[in-house]
């Protein structure tokens, strides 16, 4: 097609663009055609050429705009769904009946009349992690089914099948295992990789620093101390499977696990633990490297203690560039393991 054809009167250097339809138009406003000044063509490239940068450097983070948009547009309708349900109170009295210590909230009183194996809730303060957590009675249904039990790619967030969230936990503590997908469009646990990558800076830490999560039987606040990557297949190097702890059976047991954990973390906390606390561990899949090349994107908080204040000094974070690295790990990053660096004063316990 010929763009020139057609009459064109010059203002101000430019040629006005002619009449047709909008592809037309848009095509003589941005590229330069006859007609066009020796300043309006020049103008028009460098148009181009910020458009074309803006495109390969800027892509990535427009395109994480979008995602998390999506991704509350997704969360606000299930909010929505839940406010549009109601409960008799025949039914309150069932619920109560059979788990006696739960919360007085008539939101988790509808979830659980609905879904059975509704087990919570997870929020994490302006990202799109606010979702119900589900527990089956394994670790395979809810990656493929949604809260509502519906065959779904995108899954649900859920406990690890081995945790008793219907009852408090003893002396010990607990550790609390959840999972969820790592979706392109940033739902669900995409957004916790952001930790990890954001290290050097510490940013999304410092924005982020405390995890909601609330059981059926108790709202809590957790204090993230600890992020890191981790290798789930032995053809990759060293399998260090926090998933698999989901219970302390000793103060060593507690100890030996933080401590190893703490030796893998990006991030230094001014959070201290204690054998007795309860601990959470969010787990997603991550791709820092190849497709073919997974790993596990872990990020570990502890539960604010009763009477404790909830706020996180974040100033006091530091960033470790030290921490244990796997092989796959140490073949695109290299290794600067020289030993344990955190600060063994803040597990009170090991004394």
């Amino acid at each position: 097609m010929n763009f020139t054809q057609r009459p064109k009167i010059r203002v101000g250097g430019a040629a006005v663009i002619p009449r047709g339809n909008i592809f037309t138009r848009t095509i003589c406003a941005v590229f330069p055609i006859k007609g066009d000044s020796i300043f309006e063509i020049m103008r028009k490239i460098i148009f181009i050429v910020a458009l074309v940068c803006f495109i390969i450097f800027g892509g990535d983070a427009l395109s994480k705009t979008v995602q998390d948009f999506k991704a509350r547009l997704d969360r606000d309708a299930l909010v929505k769904y839940m406010s549009n349900v109601t409960v008799t109170p025949g039914q309150v009295a069932q619920i109560k009946s059979e788990i006696p210590d739960v919360v007085d909230d008539p939101a988790f009183i509808t979830m659980i009349n609905e879904h059975p194996n509704f087990r919570g809730w997870i929020k994490i303060n302006d990202t799109v992690i606010d979702y119900p957590v589900m527990q089956a009675k394994d670790n395979e249904f809810y990656l493929t089914h949604d809260f509502n039990s519906q065959k779904n790619v995108t899954g649900a967030i859920f406990a690890d099948y081995r945790n008793d969230l219907l009852h408090k936990a003893g002396e010990h503590g607990e550790s609390i295992v959840l999972y969820g997908h790592n979706m392109l469009k940033s739902t669900f646990f995409a957004t916790l990789s952001r930790y990890w990558e954001q290290r050097g800076t510490l940013e999304y830490y410092k924005a982020h620093p405390v995890v909601e999560f609330d059981t059926m039987i108790e709202k809590a606040k957790w204090k993230i101390f600890a992020v890191g990557i981790f290798n789930p297949l032995p053809n990759q190097g060293e399998v260090f499977d926090f998933y698999n702890k989901t219970a302390f059976t000793s103060k060593d047991d507690f100890n030996n696990y933080i401590s190893a954990v703490m030796d893998r973390s990006v991030l230094f906390t001014d959070v201290d633990l204690t054998y007795g606390d309860s601990i959470l561990a969010l787990q997603t899949c991550y791709w820092p490297w190849l497709e073919e090349n997974q790993t596990l994107c872990g990020v570990f908080a502890r539960k604010v203690r009763p009477g404790e204040n909830p706020a996180v000094d974040t100033d006091k974070a530091t960033f470790n560039n030290k921490e244990y690295r796997f092989d796959l790990q140490v073949q695109h990053m290299g290794t600067n393991w020289t030993g344990s660096v955190w600060d063994k004063s803040k597990l009170l316990s090991l004394g």
